[in-house]
């Protein structure tokens, strides 16, 4: 039985992204301790909250050298909103440094280009690498459910497999890079995308 585990460091929405693993067969195991992490073929962070409070959350539980270990491992990672954001170098919304396991940094949006901050609601999206395993073979709507105020801002936008437009502003909302994958919405939340996105992650090798 190959086991997804969802890391619980008292920052997300851990039993949505459960029951929706659940509903496209996946076998999800929520996990607190770092050391379960030999238990498990592949991981999601999820999260919501502040970018200083989820570094601070991850320390206090020991997960941020066995979570860089895992990734380097090539184990398959998926990183859900502010678990998107954290796997960057530093953002401007806290003094942390972030898990620098993605060069670039997370930024605010300006109010002089977004007219509302948080973005909050259903935005579509704009595939540009199909050859993620997130996007091969995606067949069913591209309109996916956000809530939040930074955005990041890669180093190298060559990883970024996908991205959209909200008042006219584009912004990165997902990568691939190896075995890591990531997203700026919230697939849990996404009805038939979102559970198509999760699907295609259950299926990583």
């Amino acid at each position: 039985m190959k086991l997804i585990g969802i890391i619980d460091y008292q920052m997300s929405n851990l039993y949505s992204v459960y029951k929706a693993i659940e509903e496209v067969n996946g076998v999800p195991k929520i996990i607190s301790n770092p050391n379960e992490l030999k238990t498990i073929s592949k991981v999601v962070l999820p999260g919501v909250g502040s970018f200083d409070s989820a570094l601070h959350s991850l320390q206090n539980k020991n997960f941020i050298e066995p979570l860089k270990t895992y990734i380097k491992n090539g184990m398959p990672f998926l990183g859900i909103c502010l678990g998107f954001q954290l796997l960057l170098e530093s953002s401007e919304e806290g003094k942390s440094e972030g898990l620098g396991i993605v060069q670039g940094r997370v930024k605010k949006f300006d109010k002089k280009l977004v007219k509302n901050v948080p973005h909050i609601g259903w935005n579509s999206i704009q595939i540009t690498n199909y050859e993620s395993p997130l996007w091969g073979n995606f067949n069913t709507s591209l309109w996916f459910y956000f809530i939040h105020s930074y955005y990041v801002c890669l180093d190298n936008k060559n990883i970024e497999s996908a991205f959209t437009q909200y008042n006219n502003f584009n912004f990165t909302v997902s990568i691939s890079l190896d075995n890591i994958m990531a997203v700026q919405f919230h697939p849990e939340k996404s009805s038939r995308s979102g559970l198509t996105i999760l699907k295609n992650f259950t299926k990583m090798s």
